[in-house]
């Protein structure tokens, strides 16, 4: 009888009052359906499981188009959306297309500083940004290929740089006089 359920059970060929083993209804998952289940739980758990979520903010990914390609080859190219994976990282670039980099084409992801949203109103703050100048300014030497995408950002946070050092201050993201900064 295999899987049968039997409603009645006065109407079972044994004559008992219950259904014996062979006639009660299989509760538990067939060996095929066990391993597909498994197979399914493990996949979901690689692919959503060990992924950080994706990153909100923009900036520039540096890589090359080759497997383990050398510095000198790397490009780059700004987006507005990264998510890394173990082995992979997608990339949503400004204009919508996505493009998919391996972990050995990766060289860096760059994030650099947004300035619309900063606040520098000392020392330190101007500090930072000067190092952060430095900064890209270095991979643009390590980086050559992507230079130019390096150069508007490191020449924007210098030029800020320059007009706080000159006695204004920068406050969410607002070039303020200093004078005008300290009355509020």
């Amino acid at each position: 009888m295999g899987n049968c359920a039997i409603l009645d059970s006065s109407r079972h060929p044994s004559g008992r009052g219950a259904p014996c083993d062979r006639c009660l209804p299989r509760r538990g998952l067939s060996s095929l359906a066990q391993w597909l289940a498994a197979i399914f739980l493990i996949g979901t758990l690689l692919t959503t499981g060990t992924a950080p979520a994706a990153e909100k903010e923009s900036g520039i990914v540096i890589y090359t188009t080759l497997d383990n390609g050398r510095d000198e080859t790397a490009i780059a190219v700004p987006f507005v959306k990264a998510e890394q994976f173990p082995l992979v990282t997608n990339v949503t670039t400004p204009d919508g297309r996505s493009i998919r980099v391996t972990k050995n084409m990766l060289k860096e992801i760059v994030r650099p500083l947004q300035l619309s949203r900063a606040t520098v109103v000392d020392e330190a703050g101007l500090q930072s940004l000067k190092t952060e100048a430095q900064s890209l300014r270095a991979l643009q030497k390590r980086y050559p290929q992507a230079g130019r995408t390096l150069e508007s950002i490191a020449a924007e946070i210098e030029r800020t740089a320059q007009v706080i050092e000159s006695g204004n201050v920068l406050y969410e993201g607002r070039i303020v006089a200093r004078a005008d900064y300290d009355k509020q």
